[in-house]
């Protein structure tokens, strides 16, 4: 486990991920999420602003509980990959691995 001095940022940016238009209840959510009652009162502008990071909020809330730690999930991924190619290379067969890949470019 690695340690860090500064820890992470309380302000990082959010961003927006491709894969959460891949799943299903998605805009289904959003649009709940739009609806939700807010109890604010102030300028169209001010509400917009509010609802926005409301949302945006609920959409990190929901990226956690529906994806997981993608990073440490690819983390686990790589490390496996890696363990099965050093099986493939001391047992003889990446030889046949790169052939089987050079014939497919």
């Amino acid at each position: 486990m690695e340690a860090s001095l500064f820890g992470k940022p309380r302000n990082t940016p959010f961003r927006f991920e491709n894969a959460w238009l891949t799943h299903l209840y998605f805009l289904i959510n959003i649009e709940k999420w739009w609806k939700e009652e807010l109890h604010l009162q102030g300028t169209k502008m001010f509400l917009l602003h509010y609802r926005l990071k409301h949302i945006k909020g609920r959409c990190k809330e929901w990226n956690k509980k529906e994806f997981g730690n993608v990073f440490k999930a690819k983390g686990e991924v790589e490390k496996k990959l890696k363990e099965i190619n050093q099986v493939l290379i001391t047992e003889g067969y990446i030889d046949e691995r790169k052939e089987m890949v050079e014939s497919l470019q």
